[in-house]
């Protein structure tokens, strides 16, 4: 698959955090939660939450780690995401949007993060259970540069 299509293809994926959360409050009565990425240079940060009105705290997960300080999404990884979104009954992904402090701007982070998210894309192939599926509401949050 070419970058362009995969650029493409996640673009597509993307939506509004209003739908992840409104997905979140139509799934709730199943205990579905909402899947957190933080992706970093070495790692990726997880942790799942239930809806608000239940009241339970969030849930870290062991950190994906990477070894030279390059981010690999490969078959073991895409493993751990499948297994995480089927344990916790994931209905939406968040995934942190890290704008630079002082400009607001988008610099290297964010490039990592469209690498990794593209990466996922990649490695998944077109299965309806990938692990970016359209079915699950992804969106980008930057909680420092809220207007």
């Amino acid at each position: 698959m070419t970058t362009h299509t995969t650029f493409y293809k996640l673009m597509s994926r993307l939506s509004k955090p209003s739908k992840v959360a409104s997905t979140l409050d139509w799934k709730k009565v199943n205990g579905s939660t909402v899947l957190s990425l933080n992706i970093h240079r070495n790692r990726i940060g997880i942790a799942v939450a239930s809806h608000p009105s239940f009241g339970d705290k969030c849930i870290e997960l062991d950190p994906l780690r990477f070894a030279d300080d390059h981010i690999t999404i490969d078959k073991n990884c895409l493993d751990r995401f499948s297994k995480i979104i089927e344990d916790y009954k994931v209905c939406g992904i968040v995934v942190s949007w890290p704008l630079q402090k002082d400009t607001g701007r988008m610099g290297a982070a964010c490039g990592r993060v469209m690498y990794a998210l593209e990466g996922i894309i990649d490695q998944s192939g077109e299965s309806s259970d990938c692990v970016l599926s359209a079915s699950r509401p992804l969106c980008l949050w930057d909680s420092a540069h809220i207007v």
